[in-house]
């Protein structure tokens, strides 16, 4: 088993090298809007709307958050759920590794490959605001900082996973991934920290596993009185548990749903 994973691993590596024009665009649409957002904030400091503190804060914010958003990110549902429609996946299907393992190895290709593109942005920021990285972030928190991406890594996975498996149901799966993409902006803090929004939005996030995606890692490298660590790690790690076991589920049921339809 061990050896087809890095096979599957090794394949996806070399096929990302022949792909890297599509990870281009895909780091583009993810810098752009970011570094659109700074310059926002810097205007807005310039002008006296915001004073140097807060300035400060959300220029890393909005950082971390791409860095998490690099990392950790899921984008596959979109072309399976094509594939589901068109009957590409029963060849998939029928490969030795099971399909949303080799799903997660794949995943896994493409956040590695995509750190590759994220080097010359770290330079850039090591030479423009490293001072301010230096001043700001949490080292000693990094520890944590990296094993919540991981868990929001799989998190975001399983949902994915959720997202395929009402593809083998209706047509309009796809619509989903639009939604997760919404619920990301307003309830996982991708777009603005959730202290930003009203109470009940922040409430409502803390009861979902979105919390644990974009929030709580910033948080971890960015409050220096962030405590309670070990109550967050739990609740991460138990949506993954959550996350798991109705993936397998609805994986499992809808493999015989696809099956009983004549594929």
């Amino acid at each position: 088993m061990i050896r087809k994973l890095l096979a599957i691993f090794a394949i996806n590596w070399s096929e990302n090298i022949y792909m890297r024009g599509e990870s281009i665009i895909w780091f583009l649409l993810e810098l752009i809007p970011t570094m659109y957002i700074i310059l926002l904030w810097q205007s807005m400091q310039r002008n006296g709307s915001i004073d140097e503190k807060q300035y400060t804060f959300m220029l890393v914010y909005q950082i971390v958050t791409m860095v998490i958003a690099r990392l950790t990110g899921s984008h596959f549902e979109s072309w399976v759920i094509d594939n589901i429609k068109e009957g590409k996946i029963s060849k998939s299907l029928l490969q030795p590794i099971p399909y949303p393992i080799f799903l997660f190895v794949l995943e896994a290709v493409w956040r590695l490959f995509g750190f590759l593109y994220f080097i010359p942005i770290i330079v850039m920021i090591s030479f423009t605001w490293g001072n301010i990285f230096l001043q700001e972030i949490i080292w000693k928190n990094m520890g944590w900082f990296l094993l919540f991406m991981a868990l929001s890594y799989i998190q975001r996975y399983l949902v994915s996973i959720l997202i395929i498996c009402a593809g083998f149901w209706t047509e309009r799966a796809q619509a989903l991934s639009h939604l997760k993409w919404i619920l990301e902006g307003v309830l996982a803090g991708s777009w603005l920290p959730l202290t930003f929004y009203p109470l009940w939005i922040q409430k409502i996030s803390s009861f979902t596993p979105l919390y644990y995606w974009y929030h709580i890692p910033s948080q971890i490298v960015m409050i220096k009185d962030f405590s309670n660590i070990f109550g967050f790690l739990f609740g991460s790690i138990l949506w993954v548990i959550i996350l798991g076991i109705f993936a397998y589920f609805a994986w499992k049921r809808s493999l015989k749903h696809y099956s009983a339809v004549g594929a």
